[in-house]
């Protein structure tokens, strides 16, 4: 009579390779969750900056006289008259290694950008909505963009898309 004590070398094996498999699942869901919580994030980025561009444009808008927009290969461009009777131009260059969107004005001469270097924008829409007497009630903005320096999972797009209301009395 025999009596066996421990486990034999293929119950061994069973049991390492079934915890094996449990443990490639674990890590694989924690990387899914860690590479789209780094996604979550770089879009939420994209986003607030470019609301806060459409809130800098609106304001620039509002009250604009003689606005216009014009398409010149890749760049989008909204000419308008502020209150002050200064020349303005909201400018929104989607040219490979560019994609930014600026404000300039003819009495300083200075360019600022509305969005920074961390983002790119590859799209720009502007198209005004003309009114009952021929001047444009409306503008309707749209602006597609992405995060720079982010690859693979976490790369992604964001649009907005909004009409501004202009001054129409």
């Amino acid at each position: 009579m025999s009596s066996k004590k421990g486990y034999t070398l293929i119950e061994l094996m069973v049991v390492t390779t079934i915890f094996a498999v449990l443990a490639l699942l674990v890590s694989a869901s924690i990387l899914y969750s860690v590479r789209s919580t780094g996604k979550s994030e770089s879009l939420s980025n994209v986003r607030a900056e470019l609301d806060n561009t459409i809130l800098v444009m609106e304001r620039h808008l509002r009250n604009a006289d003689n606005i216009t927009t014009t398409l010149s290969g890749d760049t989008h461009t909204i000419t308008f008259t502020d209150y002050l009777e200064n020349d303005g131009y909201l400018i929104c260059d989607t040219s490979i290694g560019v994609g930014r969107i600026a404000s300039k004005a003819d009495n300083f001469g200075d360019t600022y950008y509305l969005t920074s270097d961390k983002v790119f924008v590859s799209e720009c829409d502007f198209n005004l909505i003309e009114g009952t007497y021929g001047t444009p009630d409306k503008i309707e903005l749209k602006i597609t963009a992405e995060a720079k320096g982010v690859t693979g999972v976490e790369t992604g797009s964001v649009v907005i898309e909004t009409i501004l209301n202009l001054r129409n009395y």
